[in-house]
């Protein structure tokens, strides 16, 4: 298992996240274009749906307590993602998919440091009726299995209960002179009605672990089985 300390360095950098360097590029905002620089960071404010139903068990927005908090990332305090930032994995939608919308959502992010490394990890959280959890994931990988000249690829299932799914998404731009591709990878499963992701995106043009978002699924999941 990988080992994630805490670093008061990364700390610092994850609250003042809008001057940090090296935000890798699944991260951007859309539109910024594949080519866009490496150094561009997400900007961090709240994402809450407005309207609709409450989440189960919940009254107004989806609460801190069912996110990964400073107890699963190190010590590290995640951040708030805004409507903008991580487009591509909240939720991740390739192709054409009969995709049913959540009545409420959430995502946070931060930078913690792997094996003396920073990488930028983000978790998603989408709470949905009854039954389009286990629907979204089924119709996802049914996509992803016949969809080709995609960036997404499965790259196995049941990785973390029935539906679940290990994804990695592939980017291509330009970094230095020298066209970089960079993987982030994901695991996303069901919890009762909410949909969880957890992403690695590394940092800069090193690529995520796969084994990072498998680790981190594991209290995500466990964080929201309280809107249940």
């Amino acid at each position: 298992m990988l080992t994630i300390r805490r670093s008061l360095a990364l700390l610092a950098a994850a609250l003042c996240v809008t001057s940090l360097p090296g935000v890798p590029a699944a991260a951007r905002p859309a539109g910024s274009g594949e080519e866009a620089s490496a150094g561009t960071p997400p900007a961090m404010t709240v994402v809450q749906r407005a309207g609709g139903e409450s989440p189960a068990g919940v009254r107004g927005p989806i609460p801190d307590e069912a996110l990964l908090g400073p107890a699963d990332l190190g010590g590290v305090t995640p951040l708030q993602v805004d409507r903008d930032s991580w487009p591509r994995l909240r939720p991740p939608r390739p192709c054409e998919g009969g995709y049913p919308e959540p009545v409420a959502d959430r995502a946070v992010t931060a930078v913690i440091e792997v094996n003396k490394a920073p990488n930028a990890v983000m978790e998603y959280l989408a709470v949905h009726r009854p039954g389009d959890a286990r629907r979204y994931l089924r119709e996802l990988r049914d996509v992803l299995k016949v969809c080709k000249g995609t960036a997404w690829r499965i790259e196995a299932t049941g990785v973390a209960g029935p539906d679940s799914l290990l994804l990695r998404y592939s980017d291509t731009f330009e970094h230095v002179d020298e066209w970089i591709t960079h993987h982030t990878y994901l695991v996303i499963a069901r919890s009762g009605r909410a949909v969880v992701l957890v992403a690695d995106a590394g940092w800069e043009t090193d690529s995520g672990d796969p084994a990072l978002a498998r680790e981190l699924i594991i209290p995500a999941l466990r964080r929201a089985a309280a809107l249940h």
